[in-house]
Formats: structure tokens, sequence, C-alpha cells
């Protein structure tokens, strides 16, 4: 199987995503590409480093993140 973003060979560990897969490299740079792609064009998901005294992260892969993106755990099983 290959990853959707890299198109890679996948070897080892990788997210499933409705019915998509992509590799766990860097981070899961791959699948966050793709989160990003699928957005409208809005400002609704930034990334980039947090400076002192600016917005806080993005919390970690939570169920409650994942709500907030329209997924939940269940769509990674």
């Amino acid at each position: 199987m290959k990853c959707e973003i890299c198109h890679q060979e996948i070897e080892g560990r990788y997210i499933k995503y409705k019915d998509h897969f992509f590799c766990r490299q860097d981070n899961d740079q791959c699948f966050k590409e793709w989160l990003y792609d699928q957005t409208d064009g809005s400002d609704d998901i930034e990334y980039g480093p947090i400076a002192a005294g600016e917005k806080e992260p993005l919390p970690e892969w939570s169920e409650e993140y994942l709500n907030s993106l329209g997924m939940g755990l269940r769509d990674f099983f």
C-alpha cells in the first residue's frame, strides 16, 4: 500500500482514515498535509511555531480535537 500524499510504499506503522492510508514519517506530516488540504481555504487550521505570549498550540490527537475537525477516534479503526 502507498501513502496518499508522498506515494511511497508504506512499511511498518500507518494511519488509515476513510479508506486513505498515510505513512507515519516526520511526525505524521503526510496526514497533517492531507487534513490541511481538506479545509476550505479558511483560517480554521494553522501550522507554525508558537512564540511566547501567543496562542497555545493545538492539542494532541485527543477525541475533543478530532471532533473539532469533524472526526473521532473511531475513524481510525
